[in-house]
């Protein structure tokens, strides 16, 4: 005999037994055994779970001694690293996801250039569309006088004795609420042209402006001709240059383009693909982190955490952003959603997350477009997970002892969550695999009773009544 029989122990935690026997032992060898005094003492870092056995014989008394159970938890330890390893990663994957998220992309702005011009006589224009700085060609032109080709070039009516304004327009065909006008004022007298009717410039930048004219006058924020941009400049915006000369309503104009740091030409027009990968990944990352927290907050509030899944927590994050730059990859083939939203980071960063947030779902689609792709046809019926979800669990043996508060349950397709029925009576659960399960029970169970017990999964289907005794 030996007291106590079984005992749980955390790091650097002791215990001490009694027993009639007088050799002692203890296997395997961790943490620290006094045989003369009979104390165990427990590592002072337990990073997975293990048991120790205590053995005491008496030498030519087989009765005498017994054996002690240890079981060395590492819930402590994992605790500890969870709680301060998911903080410092959720703060990580959001300062991170903050520096590179571009933003929305705002709507495309259609433009006409220059915006302004005035033609003296036997003068035309080639006027040009653009898209976000991007030259458009799907457009259609029109003009309220004179022609005006498929191409933009523009041609005047025949003079007139006064002066006349006319409006240009380009309509965008694949958008006809896009659209952009000009003005072309048409003189009997002399021209006036401002060039170049686009331009760019970062902050501190000058750029050199030339007009085409009698008697040109420059406004304030260009004088002779050359315009400064200021030395901040904090987001991407457009102005317009506009000359006059001494006659009334002649005018030209042309825009120019003031660029924040770090862009050095034309708006692109969807973020790249590095920075969406990386929004991919962090998103995925944090709907895995998500998921790890809801599903380590339920093992814990019933008390059915295992610490060997702490290697699980650990590194679930990690594959959350793999599979969700897989699942980006096939977004952009449209094999997920359709492929022209995959340049949208609100888009991504949405799916992303919720790949991580529900992994399993997201690697049966994946596995579906693999057999797609590759005419693989799945004909088997014992696939991990089908069988499961298809059958109820059963039991096939139970073992336990008088005087201990615990047995283990062994069988098949159990599900982690599942509830132990004895006597229809439900017990605590330990979740080890889909074989085997841990119950504890409230007081110890006397020898050679009979017990009924069930085992339902969380869908509802349990196993068929099993009865069985507790040896002495």
């Amino acid at each position: 005999m030996i007291e106590p029989a079984v005992v749980v122990l955390g790091a650097g935690e002791s215990v001490g037994f009694s027993s009639d026997g007088t050799e002692w032992t203890s296997l395997p060898r961790v943490g620290r055994f006094d045989p003369q005094n009979r104390i165990y003492q427990a590592p002072n870092r337990i990073v997975n779970s293990r048991t120790v056995y205590i053995t005491a014989r008496t030498p030519g008394n087989p009765a005498a001694g017994g054996t002690a159970e240890i079981r060395l938890t590492s819930s402590p330890f994992w605790l500890t690293v969870l709680s301060l390893y998911w903080p410092v990663l959720f703060a990580v994957l959001s300062v991170w996801s903050w520096s590179i998220w571009p933003g929305i992309p705002p709507a495309p702005v259609l433009t006409v250039n220059p915006p302004a011009v005035t033609l003296g006589s036997n003068k035309s224009q080639q006027f040009t569309a653009t898209l976000d700085d991007r030259p458009e060609q799907d457009v259609t032109w029109t003009a309220t006088a004179g022609t005006i080709t498929p191409t933009g070039f523009y041609s005047p009516p025949a003079p007139g004795a006064a002066d006349q304004t006319v409006t240009v327009t380009a309509t965008r065909n694949s958008d006809k609420t896009k659209a952009a006008s000009a003005v072309a004022v048409l003189s009997s007298g002399s021209s006036l042209f401002l060039y170049p009717a686009l331009s760019h410039v970062q902050k501190n930048g000058t750029v050199k402006l030339q007009a085409d004219g009698d008697s040109v006058e420059w406004p304030k924020e260009a004088p002779k001709g050359v315009y400064t941009a200021p030395a901040k400049i904090g987001q991407r915006q457009v102005i317009s240059i506009n000359v006059t000369d001494q006659k009334p309503g002649h005018v030209a104009g042309a825009r120019i383009v003031l660029l924040p740091d770090g862009e050095a030409g034309p708006a692109p027009a969807v973020p790249g693909d590095r920075t969406l990968m990386t929004i991919a990944m962090l998103a995925g990352a944090l709907g895995a982190w998500l998921a790890s927290v809801n599903s380590f907050v339920a093992f814990t509030g019933t008390r059915s955490f295992v610490p060997s899944w702490g290697f699980f927590y650990l590194f679930r994050p990690g594959f959350g952003a793999g599979l969700a730059l897989v699942v980006h990859l096939a977004h952009r083939m449209g094999s997920v959603g359709t492929a022209g939203s995959a340049t949208n980071p609100a888009t991504v960063a949405f799916y992303s997350a919720l790949v991580g947030l529900f992994a399993k779902e997201a690697l049966q689609k994946l596995h579906d477009i693999f057999c797609t792709v590759f005419g693989v046809q799945d004909t088997r019926t014992d696939k991990i997970g089908q069988a499961a979800a298809s059958q109820a669990p059963a039991v096939k043996a139970v073992k336990g002892s008088a005087g201990k508060k615990e047995i283990t349950v062994e069988g098949s397709m159990f599900v982690s969550g599942c509830t132990v029925l004895i006597d229809d009576t439900a017990r605590t659960v330990t979740f080890v695999s889909d074989k085997e399960l841990r119950v504890t029970l409230d007081a110890a169970p006397a020898a050679g009773k009979e017990f009924t017990l069930k085992v339902r999964n969380p869908d509802g289907k349990e196993s068929e009544a099993f009865k069985f005794t507790v040896a002495p």
